[in-house]
């Protein structure tokens, strides 16, 4: 987790991290807006 100090537009402050899931999760096909996600939460809450 984290960017290469090598990274464009990186800031000083990143710094990389070894992450392991540990769970499964959902990955979409395709991305989804913060307004598409917004909507969809009002709708399921």
């Amino acid at each position: 987790m984290g960017s290469p100090e090598e990274e464009r537009g990186r800031h000083r402050d990143e710094d990389q991290v070894n992450v392991t899931l540990t769970k499964g999760f959902w990955l979409g096909e395709t991305e989804v807006t913060e307004g598409q996600w917004r909507k969809l939460m009002e709708i399921s809450t």
